[in-house]
């Protein structure tokens, strides 16, 4: 037949990747590539993984680290640094280093449980023997950044979701003396 076969990819990414990746990219494969058909999802690390290993998806966009990633090829896309934010509210907190246990005494944002990304929260924080009691756990990073925005505590987000922010003063970075260890956003 004349007519080429349709191809599908089979893709699910995380709420990060939208900030690294700008869907209008997508519109442009399209345009450029008419005969793949790009089928998106958003899913959380552990379930894209999980889908992955199933054949129920030919591609994830991920964090990293992450669980389960043994015998699947990985290819680390960009890198990410995680941080905490404040408001105007909180600014004292970002005037000058602080430890981790010192922020721990004032309100703490973080994702829920079950999340990578706090997964990774927990392992840093029990790395260094600390226990960080969360005043809000949210579903998404936005949620976190709307929360420091509107001065509910320290958020615990991904730096690079939140530069325009900290250019227009609206949020603080708040500087650990602890290094928080950089991630990635894998295909």
């Amino acid at each position: 037949s004349s007519h080429a076969q349709e191809l599908e990819i089979r893709m699910s990414f995380t709420e990060i990747f939208t900030y690294f990746f700008p869907i209008s990219y997508l519109r442009e494969f399209q345009a450029s590539h008419p005969k793949i058909r790009v089928c998106l999802s958003n899913h959380g690390t552990s379930k894209a993984v999980s889908m992955l290993r199933e054949g129920s998806l030919d591609l994830a966009v991920v964090t990293l680290p992450a669980l389960d990633m043994d015998s699947l090829e990985i290819h680390c896309a960009f890198p990410m640094h995680d941080c905490f934010v404040v408001n105007e509210r909180f600014r004292h907190l970002a005037e000058e280093e602080i430890s981790l246990r010192e922020l721990a005494k004032y309100p703490v944002l973080v994702l829920r449980p079950g999340l990578n990304t706090r997964r990774f929260f927990d392992q840093f924080t029990g790395s260094l023997g600390i226990y960080v009691r969360p005043q809000m756990e949210l579903e998404n990073i936005e949620a976190l950044i709307r929360c420091a925005r509107m001065g509910y505590g320290a958020s615990f987000v991904v730096r690079e979701m939140v530069e325009e922010e900290l250019a227009a003063g609206e949020l603080y970075l708040v500087r650990l003396k602890e290094t928080i260890p950089p991630r990635a956003v894998g295909l």
